[in-house]
């Protein structure tokens, strides 16, 4: 009887440990895998921006980027070229050409949407870890699509994080996003967010396709492609500095 009562006390302590470590551990480092997918060291890409309302207006640009502390976005299409952003760390610039001026954005006009766009300027900046940001765990109410995607709640660890939740739908065999849905603090939904066509670049996957929804706004999106990515490129000393804005 002692042993068979040993047997049953084992698996018993077993049960609470497998129990702890998928209901308490794992969430967790589902996003620390995701948080290591997105992290590319340097990073260029091209891109187009289609914001569509009550008509689609297309916008074409280049980004080069350190880490998450260092951006620098460049636009091509005619009715925008020269116009130029660059962001370190938490600060943000933007660079007008028409007018030879610079102007840094902060305060309220992070929410302001980024050239128009369903994006905010703040959603722009957002490049830190999630895990630095959220606590997480399961989502208790959401059902996940498949044995290989799960539903996380992020829930932001102090004020001053740009949206206090979030919902993420993770594809588990990859670490991707699927999909986002970002909350207000008083729980109202003001957008959705979607990441399709994955493709792969050396280890790490890069979405096709970014749409971003503003619930809030009657027919309002913008798709955000990508494309010709490029890992690692040689970057010029004064890339991430002022002086870029008067460099063709």
């Amino acid at each position: 009887m002692r042993v068979r009562a040993g047997l049953i006390t084992a698996i018993y302590l077993w049960g609470l440990l497998f129990c702890f470590s998928v209901f308490g551990a794992e969430p967790e480092a589902i996003l620390r895998q995701v948080d290591q997918a997105r992290y590319f060291g340097t990073l260029y890409f091209e891109g187009e921006m289609q914001v569509q309302r009550r008509f689609k207006r297309t916008k074409q640009f280049k980004i080069w980027q350190e880490g998450d502390q260092k951006s620098f976005i460049e636009f091509v299409n005619k009715s925008d070229a020269g116009t130029k952003f660059l962001k370190l760390e938490d600060q943000l610039w933007l660079y007008y050409p028409q007018v030879d001026d610079v102007i840094k954005i902060g305060g309220y006009m992070l929410r302001d949407g980024f050239m128009g766009s369903d994006f905010s300027y703040d959603d722009v900046m957002d490049e830190a870890a999630l895990l630095s940001d959220y606590t997480v765990q399961v989502h208790p109410s959401e059902k996940s699509v498949s044995e290989n995607v799960t539903c996380l709640l992020l829930t932001a660890r102090r004020d001053g994080v740009g949206y206090p939740t979030r919902e993420i739908w993770v594809d588990t065999t990859r670490y991707v996003i699927l999909k986002m849905n970002l909350f207000a603090q008083s729980g109202v939904l003001l957008k959705e967010m979607t990441f399709s066509g994955y493709f792969k670049v050396d280890r790490f996957w890069f979405p096709k396709r970014m749409r971003m929804r503003s619930v809030l706004r009657k027919n309002s999106q913008t798709d955000f492609y990508i494309s010709n990515v490029k890992l690692s490129p040689l970057l010029s000393k004064d890339r991430f500095s002022k002086k870029a804005f008067y460099v063709d």
